[in-house]
């Protein structure tokens, strides 16, 4: 055993500070050793040790102690800084239809997967889970952030595609009257188209509104597309009616002396001139041409009918005299 007179030159231990370091890669800590310390001794120290060192130190604070046994100690910090940053993975892009009658979509996306070095990382995502996604495609940014507060990020999509039809109404079936002097009629109409989604939805009818339309019924078909593509139709028919009835013009009166011999005559017209704004189906005289006539004036009735069953007459007479004979 030394003196007291030399025990108070013998060993001096200084620990020097705090001695930082970083986690090893993928670990929550460092192997520190040592001899990398800030410890110092000077004198003659026998039985020297550094405690807290040569050994896996996790991230955070941690003393060391230094010293001689049965001598001098000092104590100090190890701080493990943890540098490295989580790892983050985002769900695949996601693709969804609106909600019925809608123009987006809530979205419950599936978390991503968050991993760390050390215990305590966490994640958010914006827009979060469940938010409500308008029509087209949104970028969604999830970030990790760990203990130590080292983020990372990844994105993904949120892809809203519209699959709903548009909404169109046709007029309901009408009826109308030929235009006049026309074998049909113009008709206006228009078709209401709505969409769930905003923009423009173009309708296309066929015959086109404002078209001439013949007698006769005829079925209009719409149709309604959307910005999406989606589309539409519907029908409905346009009955024209022939409510105009034909012109028959007569040929003038007649007179015609008797048959010799015979109480009249056989009489033979030409036909009265008939037309119509669509088509004649037949001109008929009652009594016809080439019948037999007796004396005296005969009213001969023309009737015209069209091929929608719209008639017309007309009349003129037929005079059958014996002629005077003179002496």
């Amino acid at each position: 055993m030394k003196d007291d007179k030399l025990r108070q030159d013998e060993c001096t231990v200084t620990c020097g500070g705090t001695f930082i370091t970083f986690n090893d890669p993928g670990q929550c800590g460092a192997f520190v050793p040592c001899g990398s310390l800030p410890v110092s001794f000077s004198g003659d120290c026998e039985s020297t040790f550094i405690f807290g060192c040569d050994t896996f130190v996790p991230v955070g604070v941690n003393e060391y102690l230094a010293g001689e046994l049965g001598g001098p100690e000092c104590t100090g910090n190890i701080v493990v800084i943890d540098d490295e940053p989580p790892v983050i993975t985002c769900p695949s892009n996601q693709v969804v239809f609106v909600a019925p009658g809608l123009c987006e979509a809530v979205v419950n996306y599936p978390p991503p997967m968050a991993t760390d070095n050390c215990p305590g990382v966490t994640f958010s995502c914006d827009p979060p889970p469940g938010s409500t996604f308008p029509l087209g495609t949104t970028t969604v940014t999830c970030t990790a952030t760990d203990a130590s507060d080292n983020v990372s990020s990844c994105t993904f999509a949120v892809i809203v595609l519209d699959n709903e039809p548009p909404t169109i109404t046709c007029p309901i079936n009408i009826t109308l009257n030929n235009d006049p002097g026309q074998c049909g009629a113009v008709f206006n109409f228009a078709a209401i188209a709505t969409n769930n989604c905003p923009g423009t939805v173009n309708t296309i009818c066929s015959p086109a509104p404002g078209s001439f339309f013949p007698v006769g019924t005829t079925t209009v078909t719409c149709l309604a597309f959307d910005p999406s593509g989606n589309n539409a139709a519907c029908t409905f028919s346009v009955t024209i009616l022939d409510a105009e009835p034909p012109m028959i013009i007569c040929p003038a009166d007649i007179s015609v002396p008797n048959n010799a011999g015979l109480n009249g005559a056989t009489v033979t017209f030409p036909t009265p001139i008939a037309f119509d704004n669509c088509a004649i189906a037949s001109v008929s005289c009652v009594p016809s041409s080439g019948s037999f006539f007796p004396l005296g004036t005969t009213q001969v009735t023309c009737t015209a009918v069209d091929t929608s069953g719209n008639t017309a007459s007309c009349t003129f007479n037929v005079t059958v005299s014996i002629p005077i004979v003179r002496c």
